[in-house]
């Protein structure tokens, strides 16, 4: 693990990290067929050592700040990205090998606006999750659909916000 991040004229903000984690004897799900109801059932068992690597990169840039350093106004935007790769790299079983690893999107992607006053805020932000796996198998579906595939998803959120001294 390691990165570097700084400030350039109280303006621009960013980080940049990147990750490698090995994880042995890694605990995960995987879908199974229960000997007395013939259903699938998920599973918890000792999957394997899976490997993780990825980067992130962060930046926020106060466009006010930018051509005027003293005004009480904020207005930045700020963009996030993480990309990861996380498979299962050895295993008792063959099935699970080079799998990737379930609930690890490859990317995530979030960016917005912020303007703030005093204590008054108003926040934009757009969020995007890449496409993730439920199990260890990397199964596409089930007949529940209640396993498999967690196809990739936006979410976008407004928010507001005021602060004033109530005490001291």
């Amino acid at each position: 693990d390691g990165g570097f991040r700084g400030v350039i004229k109280n303006v621009l903000y960013f980080d940049v990290s990147g990750f490698v984690l090995e994880y042995n004897n890694r605990i995960g799900t995987i879908l199974t067929v229960d000997s007395n109801t013939y259903q699938i059932v998920r599973y918890r068992t000792n999957v394997g050592t899976s490997r993780n690597i990825g980067v992130e990169a962060f930046a926020e840039l106060d466009w006010i700040k930018l051509f005027r350093r003293e005004s009480k106004h904020k207005l930045s935007t700020f963009v996030n990205t993480a990309y990861i790769n996380a498979v299962y790299t050895d295993s008792k079983q063959k099935a699970y090998y080079l799998k990737k690893v379930e609930y690890v999107p490859e990317l995530i992607f979030r960016c917005g606006i912020t303007y703030g006053f005093k204590g008054f805020g108003l926040t934009y932000q757009y969020s995007y999750t890449g496409e993730q796996f439920s199990d260890a198998t990397n199964s596409e579906s089930s007949s529940s659909a209640i396993y498999g595939t967690i196809p990739e998803y936006i979410v976008m959120d407004a928010s507001a916000s005021y602060t004033w001294k109530f005490m001291g």
